[in-house]
């Protein structure tokens, strides 16, 4: 129902007190109490099937706006129909208390199930693919959640997701006077907090991809893009999923709530077996969810017949979590380290390493020489002189050359002191002033982008002046040339070279007359690209300066964790200007590098 003031005052009736006011209902009990109002189990007579009742108070019935905005809901709601929705039987007032009449389900929500929790990938993914085709059946009626939320999901005895509590739908291009701000911090859009005028479909799919993140990782996403691959070891393959459907941008989402469960379902599809399942994850079932971290999590064979050992098994997991702590510990010193490639458990051409304390075994005895072959010399070999003609003392027979000592084994290595973890939350302090000035730097990205399309505009009638002084038997291949030549550039705005490095014949007595216009062009956009930068200086000065206030805060506090991370990121920022856009523009402020183009052979050779 439509977010109301909680009345403190309003008490839930008794089932005794409501069985009157619905006659064709038996009300069997009362389920909870909210600040919208009460809901009760009770079961419809001339159907004979469980419902769900919900009341509210009468005080809400009694203002006009919001009478008119539940009835909308409800009938909005009768027209879904679809496993992954609740569904609605009915509506009405009674007394002037304002009700609804709901498919019943037997289970726990979403919260309830799984918060705090790591949910095993392929579950997790199954969940979040459920709760899209269910977003995506109401989208293609027309209707908007507008409150995604795993209190709003209700998972069924099978653990099948069931979306509830329409109680911000309201149909698509539909607007309130006031454009009143919906939904819930940490699973909202940023649209619908900035624009809610503009709030579409991908606002519900930017919802249900924090849900998703959420049960992946136990924890909500930051502000700044932060891959569950790299925080709790999933999948890589569910990364671009994440980021397309979270991405700040509509424009830059998903549109199709169906395309997500569909890349959903694809990408778990491709992850073979229990070794890809995360440190502690744990299933999504209702009502018999582990408490996260009270005990280790056992992994179970993939089969339904378990042929393996309980040692076995116990080997399984002890790999299983071995691995993921690796890539966690990864992560948590900063990602600078590639995690450990994981041994082949029968490594091919290398001997199994020996127990400490084992006896070596002695090297084998080659056998005695043949006594029949003892006096036999090689020709060029003499009994009492050299190759010389030199005397030398009588041959005598060679002693056999000693076996090779078997290596030590190698001495395991001492593993390096985890690096001190920072008290103070670097990640959340970082992602706010990061957030604040990306709104602020938002208009001056827009402007800019505008002035690079001027130039480039400016730059094709340049090179139009000069074609249509060709002669008409070349100017129809001229503009076609141009064509060619402003397509990619239109692409991002921007020039980069000279784009032509041949003229026809036509054009060779007009070169110098291009290369001017393409000179003015690209000076124009220094000029602008200089000015962005002048712009955005003093946003990076006040970014550097409030970490750097951070830093002698908590120096005071002996936090040397937290300090050496807020100096890395104040120095970093402080040297690159074009880190600092990325960081605005949302993107990774730290890509890798590209590799190198390997020199072909010939010029190794020349190297060599």
């Amino acid at each position: 129902m439509e977010t109301a003031p909680h009345d403190p005052a309003f008490e839930a009736p008794s089932v005794e007190e409501l069985q009157p006011l619905f006659p064709s209902y038996d009300i069997e009990l009362f389920i909870a109490q909210g600040g919208m109002g009460a809901v009760y189990k009770a079961r419809q007579t001339s159907l004979d099937r469980p419902v769900a009742l919900k009341i509210l108070p009468k005080e809400f019935g009694a203002d006009p706006q919001f009478r008119a905005s539940f009835q909308d809901e409800a009938k909005a709601m009768a027209r879904l129909n679809h496993p992954n929705l609740i569904a609605v039987y009915d509506f009405g007032d009674v007394e002037g208390m304002l009700f609804i009449i709901m498919e019943y389900v037997e289970g726990a929500t979403l919260h309830h199930s799984a918060h705090g929790k790591k949910i095993e990938q392929t579950e997790a993914a199954r969940l979040a693919a459920g709760i899209c085709r269910g977003l995506a059946h109401a989208h293609q009626h027309g209707i908007l959640h507008r409150d995604i939320k795993p209190a709003n999901v209700l998972l069924t005895a099978s653990a099948q997701p069931k979306i509830g509590d329409f109680g911000l739908a309201r149909p698509v291009g539909a607007h309130h006077g006031d454009e009143l701000i919906f939904g819930t911090p940490g699973y909202s859009a940023p649209e619908v907090l900035n624009h809610p005028e503009r709030v579409d479909q991908r606002a519900d799919i930017y919802s249900m991809g924090v849900i998703f993140y959420e049960l992946l990782t136990g924890r909500l996403p930051g502000e700044t893009w932060q891959p569950p691959s790299s925080v709790i070891g999933s999948d890589p393959a569910f990364d671009p999923i994440l980021r397309r459907a979270m991405h700040p941008s509509p424009e830059m989402r998903y549109a199709d709530a169906d395309q997500i469960a569909d890349d959903l379902e694809s990408a778990a599809s491709k992850i073979r077996g229990p070794l890809r399942r995360q440190a502690g994850a744990t299933p999504a079932t209702p009502g018999r969810v582990p408490v996260a971290g009270a005990r280790p999590v056992r992994t179970t064979l993939p089969s339904a017949k378990s042929s393996g050992s309980p040692a076995a098994i116990a080997i399984v997991v002890l790999l299983v979590l071995g691995g993921v702590a690796a890539l966690v510990a990864v992560a948590l010193n900063g990602g600078n380290e590639a995690p450990p490639t994981a041994r082949p458990s029968v490594p091919e051409s290398t001997p199994a390493p020996k127990p400490e304390g084992a006896t070596p075994r002695p090297p084998r005895e080659k056998p005695a020489p043949n006594p029949a072959n003892s006096g036999r010399q090689r020709p060029s070999e003499g009994s009492g002189r050299d190759l010389a003609g030199n005397d030398r003392p009588r041959d005598r027979e060679k002693p056999m050359p000693k076996p090779d000592p078997e290596p030590a084994p190698a001495p395991e290595p001492i593993p390096e002191p985890a690096a001190p973890e920072p008290i103070f939350d670097t990640f959340s302090f970082l992602d706010k002033g990061r957030t604040a000035l990306a709104r602020d730097a938002g208009e001056l990205f827009q402007e800019h982008e505008k002035e690079l399309l001027k130039n480039v505009e400016r730059f094709e009638r340049g090179l139009k002046r000069v074609v249509r002084r060709v002669d008409r038997q070349h100017r129809d291949r001229g503009e076609a040339l141009i064509e060619q030549v402003m397509a990619p550039i239109r692409g991002n705005n921007r020039l980069t070279k000279l784009p032509i490095d041949k003229l026809p014949g036509f054009l060779e007595g007009y070169s110098g007359e291009l290369r001017e216009v393409f000179a003015e062009a690209l000076e124009d956009q220094e000029k602008i690209d200089r000015e962005l930068e002048s712009q955005l200086e003093p946003l990076r000065d006040a970014y550097v300066n409030g970490i750097s206030r951070q830093v002698d805060a908590l120096r005071e506090k002996d936090d040397p964790a937290a300090v050496a991370i807020l100096e890395t990121e104040a120095r970093k920022t402080a040297d690159s200007l074009p880190r600092f856009i990325r960081i605005l523009k949302g993107e990774d402020p730290d890509p890798p590098a590209e590799p190198e183009d390997a020199p072909d052979g010939e010029e190794q050779n020349k190297k060599d």
